[in-house]
């Protein structure tokens, strides 16, 4: 054991990500974010996006911020939200412009393209979890 994520016990939606300072920003609901460095065993709790956003995929953009695409907005996996947010050690959270599928991807799929966009695919929709064969593209340009 090499240290402790307390209060948070990571249950269910247990997102990791390593950010580009090799600390592991975990963050299963967007509201208690956890800075865990795997080197030291310390941890460190950087402020709340102030809105509910669990069951979602993340991954790094070319920045190094994290970036949070689709999951949930309440403790019901049938709330499918359409938020897109962006953490960084040096300015925190942001939201971006909403997922275009008006009823959300809880559980969305994410891929890294060859030229460097993101790709946000399936996940389930609101108000019945029903899946979705739809995509979307995020471009970090623009």
């Amino acid at each position: 054991i090499i240290g402790s994520t307390l209060p948070q016990t990571l249950d269910a939606t247990d997102i990791g990500i390593v950010i580009p300072d090799g600390r592991i920003l975990y963050c299963h609901d967007t509201l208690d974010p956890i800075l865990f460095d795997p080197a030291t065993g310390q941890r460190s709790f950087p402020a709340s996006s102030g809105l509910h956003q669990g069951c979602m995929n993340v991954t790094l953009l070319e920045d190094g911020s994290a970036f949070f695409v689709g999951g949930q907005d309440s403790g019901n996996f049938r709330d499918a939200t359409r938020m897109v947010k962006v953490w960084s050690s040096s300015s925190g959270w942001r939201r971006l412009a909403d997922l275009l599928n008006l009823r959300g991807r809880w559980y969305p799929g994410l891929a890294r393209l060859a030229d460097g966009d993101l790709l946000a695919f399936g996940g389930g929709q609101r108000p019945d979890a029903a899946r979705t064969n739809t995509c979307e593209i995020f471009d970090q340009l623009t």
